[in-house]
């Protein structure tokens, strides 16, 4: 079975990885891969802190807290293994993001994760999404943006 940066959206990891492993044959594997720390996906951090700058009091927190909020391989491993499996490989793994711009980059992070829903709430989006590109663009240029992004590749045995 394989689960590609869907694992941090699990809102009980250990009871997660049970039902996997129940559903799996003996001798399966089960590969999955979470992010990195947001300090290790610099076009994220960027989004960050365009977020914080358009919402200095109570910035959107999704993606330190979800989607980089699974990243300590230990923590990832306790957890496979208080589900069952045994842990055969974890790979750290860093390649190079490519955008044609900051602002498709912010356009594509507002428009296309839960950010979307606390942006919607909050109002102003037109302005929201111009302070996000200016911080961006002021962090990793205009475009073309190349930058690095970390993620775990776990693999796993029944």
């Amino acid at each position: 079975m394989v689960c590609q940066f869907g694992v941090m959206f699990f809102p009980d990891r250990v009871a997660a990885f049970r039902e996997v492993r129940r559903v799996l044959a003996s001798g399966s594997r089960f590969l999955f891969n979470t992010w990195g720390p947001l300090g290790t996906h610099a076009i994220e951090v960027a989004l960050q802190a365009g977020l914080e700058r358009a919402f200095p009091v109570d910035p959107p927190r999704f993606f330190p807290t979800v989607a980089h909020g699974y990243a300590d391989p230990a923590v990832v491993v306790a957890d496979l293994v208080a589900a069952g499996f045994t842990v055969e490989k974890e790979q750290e793994l860093t390649l190079q993001g490519r955008a044609a711009s900051t602002a498709d980059l912010a356009t594509g992070y507002l428009t296309g994760t839960p950010v979307r829903a606390a942006l919607e709430e909050r109002g102003d989006e037109p302005a929201v999404r111009a302070t996000v590109i200016e911080e961006m663009t002021a962090r990793l240029g205009p475009g073309p943006v190349t930058a690095p992004m970390t993620a775990y590749v776990f693999r796993a045995a029944t």
